[in-house]
């Protein structure tokens, strides 16, 4: 409740805005609002699932848009709420589009992919509906927009299983050097003649990695659950190699060229 001054000078009480204030078109629209940030929340806590670690920011952001989901489905009747809750999810969104455009350009590893493809798709899906809910606009607008957004989301996924499955991988000969991505790490430390050889990285996680020597002109991108060859020629010496995929720096170790 809300205490006011009466133009007359008596106070009056100002309840809080509910249900019954507004229209059905609006409720509905915020409802779908409210859809969208949980689908947003759980395609970030997927990340964390898909990748079998702890990652304190995703779970955190997470957190945060379960949160506003919950916010917006409770307080629906309240324009602050919903209008506070879709300008976070464009910040976020915003904030985070470097690393979405770096796994939304690579369909062939599922685990970075389809996140970030259907948090994208529902961040938009939040947006549009809060500003539906705004401006009045008809709610028979909601299911098509929702079913689109389903359809999208489901067409991205099944492209990005497809590519998984169906892609090549290459085979290790003998006297490959073989680095194993495995969990979000690289082995900290593998050994290869000097002269001219190959390295094979064997990525066993769902999400793609990059094999680069630091220092060289040398980098491999590994597509999730793919091996993949590199021939190199390198004199006696220690090559520190990382994968330069972000949020991927605990990956590293040094290559030995005797």
């Amino acid at each position: 409740m809300l205490r006011g001054t009466h133009p007359s000078g008596m106070q009056c009480v100002r309840r809080a805005p509910t249900l019954a204030d507004i229209s059905e078109s609006t409720r509905r629209w915020r409802m779908l609002e409210a859809a969208g940030l949980l689908v947003v929340s759980l395609s970030l806590f997927a990340i964390t699932a898909l990748a079998m670690e702890v990652i304190p920011p995703v779970i955190t952001f997470g957190t945060i848009y379960l949160l506003l989901a919950v916010a917006v489905w409770r307080f629906a009747a309240n324009r602050w709420v919903a209008g506070v809750a879709a300008g976070l999810a464009l910040l976020g969104l915003l904030a985070n589009l470097p690393f979405l455009m770096e796994d939304l350009a690579h369909p062939a590893s599922f685990g970075g992919f389809v996140p970030s493809a259907v948090s994208v798709v529902a961040a938009v899906v939040v947006v549009i509906a809060a500003i539906a809910s705004y401006r009045g606009m008809d709610v028979a607008l909601a299911q098509p927009l929702a079913r689109g957004a389903l359809a999208t989301g489901g067409a991205l996924a099944l492209l990005s299983v497809v590519l998984l499955v169906m892609g090549a991988n290459d085979e290790a000969q003998t006297g490959d050097a073989v680095v194993v991505a495995e969990k979000h790490h690289y082995p900290s430390t593998i050994s290869a003649p000097a002269g001219r050889s190959a390295i094979v990285v064997e990525n066993k996680d769902l999400f793609r990695h990059t094999f680069v020597l630091t220092g060289r002109d040398v980098k491999l991108e590994v597509p999730a659950m793919k091996t993949r060859r590199l021939e190199v020629d390198l004199p006696v010496g220690l090559y520190p190699y990382i994968c330069d995929v972000p949020g991927h720096e605990a990956m590293a170790g040094v290559l030995t060229v005797q």
